[in-house]
């Protein structure tokens, strides 16, 4: 499984700028609480403070990502 964290954002020029600013790859049978702690300390370690979207594909196990993803 690849997973990529992307940021998008408009600079002082008012650019839209994309950057992918991390990306792994893990292996299939990491659940969705692991997941969750790694992507947590992708943001944590980047020191991102605030999160405004996120995009995944329709996977059910997406759900409880997120929800574990708010705490």
């Amino acid at each position: 499984m690849d997973i990529s964290l992307t940021t998008h954002y408009v600079d002082s020029n008012w650019k839209l700028i994309n950057k992918i600013i991390n990306f792994s790859h893990w292996p299939p049978h990491l659940n969705v609480f692991e997941l969750s702690k790694k992507i947590n300390e992708f943001v944590h370690d980047l020191e991102i403070e605030k999160i405004f979207s996120i995009t995944l594909d329709n996977a059910s196990s997406n759900d409880v990502l997120l929800r574990t993803l708010k705490r």
